[in-house]
């Protein structure tokens, strides 16, 4: 269940009460195991075929990329209603204008009150650090499974690899390998598309154990093949890549000088690296830069740059930090699926026997029963939204319909909102 969603595919699955094997695409039923009962699930999908990948292969019925495009309707809402994402997202080369220049101290990154000039981020709520961030490869490991007796393949699998002492469990990432179709290159922080998430990962020492379900573990080549696959080896790969995130905190950004006595066209700026303390203000976190060749605490006496900084231009990740194994805390899985229903520019037709979807799919697209009066035009019904929407919102998105599911993912992203005004700011 592959996406490049900040939402992992798998937890958007099981809000919506589907069975992830249909999800996937695994015939679980018709697998080498139907000797084994004790080893199957109540069977939910006889009646029904298994989800494909795709709406043209899908006809009537969802795919997964139906429900990808509905994440992503939603993260794209979410962020704009609270100027942060629901899961960390990397910010590489963010630029600002620099606070001017104080004539009396030269080229100082302190004010003349000796306080540092402060870079208020884009977005600087739910910020967890200016840094630049990246993937390295630990190690491509096999996976172990419980093979039973005759072959059988089981549920769960695993992989044990050795990790670089001190490393966290939450600084681990899995992807599916280059030689089963994953990324050829080191992917970067934003790519999940190849990810295997969410897993469970524990660490003891520099030995750390992954663990998740068969079907996480899917080739993901199967993927374009619009049919059932059965649950047996052929099915699923053998090895994993396990990536760590590394965090370079000295190397955030640069200080950038314009040329003001260009002789010849174009002039190149000057670029001096920089190191980004960091200032809370109330839920925000703002930044104060200074030459990477001066020391932080020297920065009031050592003028190490050789010209005015005219922008500053700095790296970060913003969003709600994820659960060990890549999970998205459960407000925000809530959140954005009961927003992604309501957003979906279509409904389109579940089978029989997955009855829990139908009923989630109809609640929450469904007006509330205070805006519906049958004395009322449906044209009055965005007066409601004045509850919940911020001002510029409800201008812009006055067409909305008042669905349960958006006016309860608003309500809670009304109280999340994070304002920020562009432009370098003292504080």
């Amino acid at each position: 269940m592959r996406s490049n969603t900040l939402t992992p595919l798998l937890q958007f699955i099981r809000w919506w009460g589907i069975d992830p094997w249909y999800a996937a695409g695994i015939d679980y039923d018709n697998s080498s195991q139907a000797a084994t009962p004790s080893a199957l699930r109540t069977s939910t999908t006889d009646q029904c075929d298994c989800m494909v990948q795709h709406p043209w292969d899908s006809f009537k019925n969802w795919s997964r990329d139906d429900l990808i495009a509905m994440l992503e309707q939603a993260e794209t809402f979410f962020l704009n209603e609270t100027n942060f994402y629901p899961a960390p997202y990397y910010i590489e080369g963010e630029q600002k204008a620099y606070p001017a220049k104080n004539n009396h101290l030269g080229y100082s990154t302190m004010k003349s009150d000796a306080r540092p000039k402060t870079i208020k981020p884009y977005h600087p709520c739910n910020l967890q650090g200016f840094a630049t961030y990246s993937l390295e490869l630990v190690d491509t490991v096999s996976l172990t499974r419980d093979d039973g007796i005759g072959g059988d393949v089981y549920d769960e699998f695993t992989a044990t690899v050795v990790v670089p002492s001190g490393t966290l469990a939450s600084e681990l990432r899995v992807y599916f390998t280059a030689s089963d179709g994953g990324y050829t290159e080191t992917p970067g922080f934003n790519d999940h598309l190849y990810e295997i998430r969410p897993l469970t990962i524990a660490v003891n020492g520099v030995n750390a154990t992954i663990t998740g379900p068969a079907y996480l573990f899917k080739l993901p080549t199967l993927d374009e093949i619009p049919e059932c696959h059965p649950h047996d080896q052929a099915s699923y790969v053998e090895d994993i890549a396990v990536y760590l995130v590394v965090k370079d905190e000295c190397s955030q950004g640069n200080f950038i000088c314009f040329v003001d006595d260009c002789q010849y066209v174009p002039c190149e700026p000057v670029t001096y690296p920089l190191c980004m303390g960091v200032k809370q203000v109330g839920r925000q976190t703002w930044g104060m830069a200074y030459p990477a060749e001066c020391n932080e605490s020297e920065v009031q006496t050592r003028y190490c740059l050789s010209c005015a900084p005219d922008e500053v231009q700095y790296n970060y990740v913003n969003g709600v930090a994820l659960l060990d194994g890549g999970y998205m805390p459960a407000k925000y899985v809530n959140v954005l699926s009961m927003l992604a229903v309501g957003l979906a520019d279509c409904v389109k037709e579940w089978c029989d026997c997955l009855n829990c979807p139908n009923k989630k799919v109809n609640y929450y697209r469904t007006a509330p029963l205070a805006l519906v009066e049958t004395d009322k035009d449906a044209s009055e019904y965005n007066l409601g939204w004045q509850l919940v929407l911020s001002k510029a919102t409800v201008q812009q998105l006055a067409g909305l319909p008042p669905y349960n599911g958006i006016l309860q993912a608003l309500r809670f992203i009304n109280t999340e909102r994070c304002i920020s005004t562009e432009g370098a700011t003292y504080v």
